[in-house]
């Protein structure tokens, strides 16, 4: 099971990892060069280099409001949501099942709904908030590394959580 969750957690990673389109300005100037309408391919040059300048002064300017973020940073946040929210669902149709909760520090929690919905909620939303104030402050990697860090405890809590369901399951 282990497995399973390294694969499928490995698996929407990459996924979530940028694709590179067709649309970038180096690629611009050789449709310029390709038309056969000179007025046309005098504004595709000068778009592209606006492009060009337009993404040097992001680049350039620092500001992290104007800096973009890679696709990766908010498919990890999906990932993070998505998987506190099945470990949400999971314990409580594992208790009502009558499994029991394996996290000592959790057992007055998961006896409200709302209150271990509202501790999944913060769960989620923790470590988006470090990692957003970690790339605020120049810190990528780390925003990146925070984020990697909280889904690889969520796939782990996922994991154990599927496997108690799919016992209680076979007992039934």
């Amino acid at each position: 099971m282990l497995r399973f969750a390294a694969v499928v957690s490995l698996s929407m990673i990459a996924a979530a990892s940028p694709a590179w389109a067709a649309d970038r300005a180096d690629v611009v100037p050789e449709a310029a060069e390709a038309s056969a309408d000179p007025a046309a391919a005098g504004t595709l040059s000068s778009v592209a280099q606006a492009r060009n300048v337009q993404a040097e002064h992001v680049v350039l300017s620092g500001d992290a409001r104007t800096s973009a973020r890679p696709v990766a940073l908010p498919g990890l946040y999906a990932m993070l949501i998505a998987l506190q929210a099945y470990d949400g669902y999971s314990t409580l149709h594992g208790l009502a099942l009558g499994a029991r909760e394996a996290n000592d520090t959790m057992h007055g929690v998961v006896e409200s709904p709302t209150a271990m919905w509202g501790v999944k909620a913060a769960a989620a939303v923790t470590p988006m908030l470090i990692a957003e104030h970690l790339w605020r402050h120049h810190n990528r990697a780390g925003a990146i590394a925070t984020m990697v860090v909280a889904n690889s405890v969520a796939v782990a809590v996922a994991a154990n959580n599927a496997r108690v369901l799919h016992q209680l399951a076979v007992v039934r």
